[in-house]
């Protein structure tokens, strides 16, 4: 399952892989983009689109072999509620897979905001690395792997040279990229019996 699938990125890649798979968004809007995607790309077939709320699965105990999220759990100030859903519905030894952002992103976050002076229509929450760790202890997932995805946040690249009209610190950034300012890492964890 994918929660928050939003335009059906990922469920769309996995189907173009074969897999079928169920994609969640609390968006009937957004789940509509991704309805339209997966038929232009031939694997509406193997998608099965329900809208619901992750914090409330709307799955019996024990249904899925993997459930991913990217940039999913970020919006939300509370995890310990989606943590114990995703543990409730996945089979033993299933898979968890979903991206964590570090401090450097809520730094650029709390930018975004002063930046452009409004709030956003959905904020961002960045939870430690500790918490989280906790949080999958606390609920029998092991994690497995975790991976820190090396890149410049992408938010302040765009603010740097669009807004400011710094043009000349493209070519800066291509070779910064490659140190890990982002801090965003991809979390894999298993769920133990």
């Amino acid at each position: 399952m994918e929660a928050g699938t939003g335009t059906g990125r990922f469920a769309i890649y996995l189907a173009q892989k074969g897999k079928k798979v169920v994609a969640l968004d609390y968006s009937w809007e957004m789940l509509s983009q991704a309805c339209e995607k997966s038929i232009i790309d031939g694997v509406y077939d193997k998608i099965y689109f329900v809208q619901g709320d992750i914090e409330n699965l709307p799955f019996k105990k024990n249904t899925f072999d993997g459930i991913f999220g990217i940039h999913v759990i970020v919006h939300f100030k509370f995890i310990r509620k989606i943590i114990a859903e995703f543990s409730r519905s996945l089979k033993t030894n299933g898979v968890i897979v979903f991206e964590h952002a570090g401090f450097l992103s809520r730094i650029t976050s709390i930018l975004r905001t002063r930046i452009f002076n409004k709030q956003f229509s959905y904020p961002d929450y960045y939870h430690s690395y500790s918490y989280i760790r906790g949080e999958l202890a606390n609920k029998k997932i092991k994690i497995q792997d975790s991976r820190k995805i090396k890149e410049f946040p992408r938010f302040l690249l765009h603010v740097l040279v669009c807004k400011f009209s710094f043009e000349s610190l493209i070519q800066v950034f291509e070779k910064v990229e490659k140190i890990n300012f982002g801090m965003v890492r991809i979390i894999r964890g298993v769920k133990n019996k």
